[in-house]
């Protein structure tokens, strides 16, 4: 799953550290850290089993910015076949 982080004009923020939780199938829970591109996306994955997974955003930092989590979508459900 991928990602993105935009700034308050809606611009990409680059070098941004993104933490995940996934909520796998099998109800195991796994966490990863990963960096933002210059385009504002931080990509992960995990071992794919049939079902649906959850990624939630624990965390974003950068310096000089603040993470306004009441504004952001935290969530998200990805299928996989």
């Amino acid at each position: 799953g991928n990602v993105t982080v935009l700034n308050e004009a809606n611009g990409p923020v680059s070098g941004a550290s993104v933490s995940i939780i996934w909520n796998t199938p099998d109800g195991r829970k796994r966490k990863q850290t990963s960096q933002t591109n210059s385009l504002g996306v931080a990509s992960f994955s995990v071992s794919s089993i049939p079902g649906k997974y959850r990624l939630t955003v624990s965390q974003v930092v950068k310096a000089g910015l603040m993470f306004n989590r009441s504004a952001s979508q935290l969530t998200a459900t990805i299928s996989a076949p």
